[in-house]
């Protein structure tokens, strides 16, 4: 074979290899973007999934609520009451002495009672959220803080939250409240502020205490902050611990609806 000939052979071998070796990287890389792209549609899959089982299990918990809050309203509420009645009853028609102490504690012991039922019943699902919407419902959150003397509880821009219904208001609240509990239990606080804005098309909550931190006493894992984390997930919101001198201060924002629904 000429030199000229086993030249061109040569090259002719070379070129083959390159192209032979390109399309085995361009096949290589073709079957890994198939492989992630197929990987992340699972991934999106499970997502969304997951996605639904946790709405189902927060849609199913406050179905359940709500049931207890009825029958502690209707059914428990109303018998403490009838018995009540015929206590103040008894003790119109005249006791002696003794039977007159008794039958006062025992109308002490329900009334207290009744009070108690009425006050989880309106905290397992509060009527004025769904009656008057969350603006009120707040209100009447930090109504009830406010008078057990413990704290101080401020709204600020509470008209914002008008602007909030459906489902979204409820775990709005439920949020709120499960802040506040933490607050209540675990700061050693004075006071809890509540801020809220409407910004780009959100509604940013500002939550803050001037406790002792959620590291002293809070599990930021634990059930109460899951819980917060999982309606979350639901909202589409964001919630962001902001770094404070003293106390929490936690950022919640609440994409408008449209824009929620748009997205999932």
């Amino acid at each position: 074979m000429k030199e000229s000939q086993l030249t061109l052979f040569i090259i002719i071998v070379i070129i083959v290899m390159t192209l032979l070796i390109i399309s085995i990287i361009l096949f290589f890389n073709i079957s890994q973007k198939r492989i992630l792209a197929e990987k992340e549609k699972r991934h999106q899959q499970k997502m969304k999934f997951q996605k639904q089982l946790l709405a189902k299990n927060i849609e199913t918990q406050e179905k359940e609520r709500s049931r207890i809050a009825r029958e502690l309203h209707d059914d428990l509420s109303s018998k403490l009451n009838v018995v009540n009645l015929n206590v103040e009853l008894l003790k119109l028609r005249g006791q002696n002495g003794d039977n007159a102490e008794i039958l006062d504690m025992i109308s002490q012991a329900l009334t207290e009672s009744i009070e108690r039922s009425r006050k989880i019943s309106h905290e397992l699902m509060p009527p004025i959220l769904e009656k008057f919407g969350l603006c009120e419902a707040i209100i009447d959150l930090a109504r009830g803080i406010n008078t057990s003397d413990q704290l101080l509880m401020q709204v600020n821009g509470k008209e914002i939250l008008d602007n909030i219904s459906g489902q979204n208001k409820l775990h709005i609240f439920r949020i709120v409240q499960e802040l506040c509990n933490n607050t209540l239990k675990h700061a050693g606080a004075d006071a809890i502020t509540l801020d809220c804005v409407s910004k780009d098309g959100s509604v940013v909550i500002t939550y803050s205490d001037d406790g002792i931190g959620i590291s002293n006493g809070v599990k930021e894992n634990g059930l109460g902050m899951m819980n917060i984390e999982s309606r979350i997930q639901i909202l589409h919101a964001h919630l962001e611990k902001i770094p404070s001198e003293q106390g929490v201060c936690f950022e919640l924002i609440v994409p408008n609806e449209q824009k929620n629904n748009s997205s999932g």
